[in-house]
């Protein structure tokens, strides 16, 4: 990666790497292996039933249990975007709605018997703003799908 990004600033491109961050994490990758308590691995990431997928999805990916991420003073979050911002001028947010709720279906259950569980927006927001100040890392948020008005909001007043 740090090949890559000194040769944008090389070729001076304005943004220079532009990387995508995934809305969760595989339930048999690294991140769950070496810190569990972090995931809710009884549950799976999806989307309820929409005009884009009909039958609701399930993405097969835990999510991070939000009482843990305050919990340990969102540190687990900043270290996830530091690690994303290191070497890139921008990063996109997959499923950017997951700052504020994410639909959670309970494993072994279809999406239809999913609920969205609510995440803390406004220190998520903070923290995300801070880092990229940080890291001069532009922010994109992908919002497709069920796209709650209340979060498009926040993240125009937070410049996402």
């Amino acid at each position: 990666m740090d090949g890559c990004y000194r040769l944008s600033q090389r070729l001076a491109m304005p943004v220079g790497i532009y990387r995508d961050l995934a809305v969760g994490v595989g339930d048999g990758g690294v991140e769950t292996w070496a810190d569990p308590a972090l995931y809710c691995l009884s549950a799976s990431v999806g989307a309820p039933p929409d005009r884009l997928g009909p039958q609701g999805q399930n993405w097969q990916l835990p999510p991070q249990d939000p009482n843990v991420l305050r919990e340990r003073g969102y540190q687990p979050f900043i270290d996830m975007l530091r690690a994303n911002m290191c070497y890139c001028g921008a990063l996109r947010l997959d499923h950017v709605m997951a700052l504020m709720r994410l639909w959670w279906v309970p494993r072994g259950y279809g999406p239809e018997h999913g609920a969205y569980v609510r995440y803390p927006v406004a220190d998520l927001l903070a923290v995300l703003a801070l880092e990229s100040q940080r890291q001069q890392c532009m922010v994109i948020g992908e919002d497709l799908g069920t796209v709650p008005e209340d979060i498009v909001e926040k993240l125009r007043a937070a410049g996402v």
